[in-house]
């Protein structure tokens, strides 16, 4: 039943998506169709013995218990969420104060700053992997060259400006034809990042998805030139607008189908198994791989917790070692010791290099407050989620004037604060997504004084 209600729930959420804003697609809820799915193939972790390999896990049937209650945490949790996020998108009052606040954070940096600080990201970036991982992580299968190290939290902030700065890139490559070299720069370097949910969900996805719906502005545009007088002109506009958003939405399904083809085919390349690729070793990999595992993660976390604490919770730690994450872990055994990542495989089973174990987006909220963390979190997720989504709408969708693509940045802060309250793991974006901004600001007002 629940299983049943999670799906009527999202269809639900989807037509009244579709009935408001003509499509459902955005650059910002690529991970809300990822968790969708995820909890749609949940079901296989009950029965087949080989989704579990990778846990070390050979019969199923003994995680039965464990799985029932994962799936009951992280599906009610998702009904809360998608309740939320459906009064926050749609019945909210507009948020004119933060549309402002972005094209004012826009109009308070230059393009020039932003090249400088693209620049010397890059550079330093490419320094630290010929230092510490001896080339390219991608090409050298070795995503985890800098956990422990002192370059941690350098190595951090400068994936995640280099992302920023990447998207601007695209945006103004796609509306102003401006920026290409240094888009193909970003891009590729995120792609030796190794990190599919990056290069995919946050970078390519996301430009595509801004990029048809682009053109069909433009398509608009030129309808409303050839549009003769004497006929109602704003029926015109909501039928020329609902045509093209319905054309483009079957566009970005075949796109974005292309891209997790892709993104499924980059964890062979990524793991040296190039070779092995065929339809049926793909399918293998949506079913028995890391790719959308939430809920079989969630059921092995909840495994260790109990066995570990007993079930006593956590009462904040996780969070709070989230709230700190700008001390490098080299430096604080409480974060060393309590970061969600930290905690869920070094903590519960021993695990030395490994990022951690997502768990669904209601379980880091379980393991520190019980139910009513999760009633909480999941109530702000979908909160979040709203407001990011309206950000989306008013400055991509509907917005008349010229768009610079730094109205992204502070739409930014809000889908990684979004995530953070799913797993706090990446909290640290957020710090270094904030200084980024705010050093760009104070240079270009130094630039500008002098």
């Amino acid at each position: 039943m629940l299983y049943i209600a999670c799906a009527i729930s999202f269809a639900i959420y989807l037509m009244e998506k579709y009935r408001k804003r003509l499509y459902i697609f955005s650059a910002f809820n690529i991970s809300l169709f990822t968790y969708c799915l995820s909890l749609m193939i949940a079901p296989v972790f009950f029965k087949l013995d080989s989704t579990w390999n990778a846990l070390g896990i050979s019969y199923a049937g003994s995680m039965t218990d464990y799985m029932n209650k994962s799936f009951m945490l992280n599906g009610i949790g998702f009904l809360i969420f998608i309740m939320i996020l459906m009064i926050s998108e749609f019945y909210a009052k507009k948020r004119k104060r933060i549309i402002n606040f972005s094209i004012k954070i826009s109009n308070s940096i230059s393009e020039c700053v932003i090249n400088m600080c693209f620049v010397f990201m890059i550079l330093f970036w490419y320094m630290i992997c010929l230092r510490y991982c001896n080339g390219l992580p991608l090409i050298k299968a070795n995503r985890t060259f800098y956990l422990y190290t002192s370059v941690s939290s350098i190595y951090l902030f400068l994936n995640e400006g280099i992302m920023l700065c990447t998207m601007y890139y695209g945006i103004t490559t796609i509306y102003r034809k401006k920026n290409m070299l240094f888009l193909f720069l970003g891009v590729f370097t995120v792609a030796m990042q190794g990190n599919r949910s990056s290069l995919f969900s946050n970078l390519l996805a996301p430009l595509i998805i801004i990029y048809i719906y682009h053109k069909q502005r433009e398509k608009i545009i030129r309808s409303l030139k050839n549009y003769h007088k004497g006929g109602n002109i704003n029926k015109h506009i909501y039928k020329t607008f609902k045509s093209l958003l319905r054309s483009s939405s079957r566009k970005l399904i075949f796109a974005l189908l292309i891209i997790f083809v892709v993104a499924v085919i980059w964890q062979f390349i990524r793991n040296g198994r190039f070779g092995n690729i065929t339809i049926l070793s793909i399918f293998d990999e949506i079913i028995n791989g890391n790719t959308f595992s939430d809920f079989r993660d969630g059921a092995y976390i909840l495994k260790g917790f109990e066995r570990k604490t007993n079930g006593s919770f956590l009462f904040g730690k996780t969070y709070l070692a989230a709230i700190i994450s700008f001390i490098p872990s080299s430096i604080s055994s409480f974060r060393q010791t309590w970061s969600w990542g930290r905690y869920t495989t070094y903590g519960l089973f021993g695990y030395i290099y490994h990022f951690g174990l997502r768990g669904g987006n209601a379980m880091e909220a379980y393991i520190n407050f019980g139910w009513l963390g999760v009633v909480v979190m999941c109530s702000l997720q979908g909160y979040f989620a709203g407001m990011v989504e309206n950000i989306f709408y008013e400055l991509f969708i509907i917005n008349t004037r010229e768009i610079t693509g730094k109205e992204y940045f502070l739409a930014d802060v809000f889908s990684v604060m979004y995530g953070v309250i799913c797993i706090s793991s990446g909290a640290y974006n957020v710090y270094a997504i904030l200084v980024l901004i705010f050093a760009m600001i104070a240079i270009t007002s130094l630039l500008r004084d002098r």
